[in-house]
């Protein structure tokens, strides 16, 4: 008798671990961005009851060298891009808040592969820092340096993603910190 109600007891046990931790259990995938050099990874990790209990980890992107630009190699500051990893995937709000940046520098990278030109380059770096800087919390777009300098940030990025030369790069740069959209007939 007393072996079936230990046997009893311990399925039960075992039963009510399983309900827990499938009511429990939640699995959380995001994006994993450098807001310097722009490496991204895809993060999956498995919960229960808020203890991450397992993890993994797929780089998606290496990032931009920036010793030959800065001197120095990449001090990573990461800040989660987003959610999931396909269909229905979203944008968290520090994802939003860096979306402008990273795109903007995402330009100037790709632009400095024809026009290179490290020199505007670590003035295009340099100006994104003091739009938004790297480290930013969510809280800096309703700053008051936030509000006055984020419009620069969107204007920069705007333009980066227009422009093919140096000339236009240049001009993308005064036309940032100016805060005004230069228009040509």
């Amino acid at each position: 008798m007393k072996d079936s109600l230990n046997g009893a007891t311990i399925r039960i046990g075992i039963l009510v671990v399983l309900v827990l931790g499938f009511f429990g259990s939640s699995t959380y995938d995001y994006g994993f961005k450098c807001t310097k050099c722009l490496r991204d990874s895809h993060v999956v990790e498995k919960r229960v009851f808020g203890i991450t209990y397992w993890r993994s980890s797929r780089l998606r992107f290496e990032g931009y060298d920036l010793k030959p630009i800065t001197g120095s190699a990449c001090q990573h500051v990461f800040r989660k891009n987003g959610f999931g990893d396909g269909i229905g995937c979203g944008l968290t709000a520090e994802g939003g808040l860096f979306k402008e940046r990273w795109e903007g520098l995402a330009s100037a990278f790709k632009l400095n592969e024809t026009v290179r030109d490290n020199t505007l380059l670590r003035k295009t770096l340099f100006a994104a820092d003091s739009y938004l800087p790297p480290d930013a919390t969510i809280s800096y777009q309703n700053s008051k340096e936030g509000r006055e300098t984020l419009p620069k940030l969107y204007l920069l990025s705007f333009l980066l993603r227009k422009a093919q030369n140096r000339a236009e790069w240049e001009a993308a740069l005064a036309q940032a910190e100016a805060g005004e959209l230069a228009v040509s007939n």
